[in-house]
């Protein structure tokens, strides 16, 4: 299965505008400090920003062979409250 990602002018603008939030954010990373892992799910990476704001979760894949995980989204924006639904 050849897996192709679509160009950020090709998606709409909101989507478009996040991920390229995103892009910047990991761009700008201290790579000095290791990542959290969340403490409920181990294969889940927490992204702090700056001012220690949790910004983004890193999923690493358990097994490679899995096809599920390989169709969702591996990182996630957080833009809504810790316990509710994220976008």
């Amino acid at each position: 299965m050849e897996i192709v990602f679509p160009k950020l002018s090709e998606l709409p603008q909101g989507i478009s505008s996040h991920l390229r939030k995103m892009i910047d954010c990991i761009a700008n990373l201290d790579l000095s400090v290791k990542m959290t892992t969340h403490k409920e799910h181990v294969h889940i990476y927490e992204v702090y920003d700056s001012s220690k704001r949790l910004r983004y979760l890193f999923k690493k894949l358990c097994d490679y062979e899995e096809v599920s995980p390989r169709k969702e989204v591996d990182v996630y924006l957080l833009d809504h409250p810790k316990n509710s639904n994220k976008a």
